[in-house]
């Protein structure tokens, strides 16, 4: 298995786990969103890929900014999560995840913090066809009710 592979969280509670005993439920919940989060980003970059493929850099500039951010938080994530599932076995040299949580802080930066990423992200997104006030999703507020007769 490759480093960030959730297979690497298996494996490590198979050694652990006791035989036969089902997997403690944070881990589970940690495998599935590893999966989860790996699956999003590969969706990311081949989307990314087909519009360098059909529109060329400019098209996919946004993509490739959305990539930036996402694919080295999902690294650093999941790296942490394995070191955790490994416990302090997780920060020697046996295993190496350790060097795989250091290499995913470095990704975040070594093109750029994710601010810089971020900030662009935020520039291309589009404006609301509708403003605050008009939003489909607050409801209007009550009418005023009548002064409620005098006894």
């Amino acid at each position: 298995p490759r480093l960030g592979d959730p297979a690497l969280h298996r494996v490590a509670l198979d050694h652990r786990a006791p035989e036969g005993r089902p997997l403690p439920r944070p881990v589970q919940g940690w495998i599935a969103e590893a999966r989860i989060e790996i699956e999003q980003t590969r969706l990311l970059i081949q989307r990314a890929a087909w519009r360098l493929d059909r529109e060329g850099a400019r098209g996919a500039w946004r993509d490739v900014s959305l990539i930036k951010v996402a694919t080295p938080r999902m690294l650093q994530t999941i790296a942490d999560r394995a070191i955790q599932v490994f416990g302090a076995m997780g920060g020697t040299d046996d295993v190496l995840l350790h060097h795989a949580f250091a290499y995913a802080r470095w990704f975040r930066l070594g093109d750029g913090p994710d601010e810089v990423h971020l900030r662009q992200i935020f520039r291309t997104e589009p404006a609301p066809e509708w403003s605050v006030a008009d939003c489909p999703y607050i409801a209007p507020p009550d009418p005023p009710r009548p002064a409620e007769a005098a006894e």
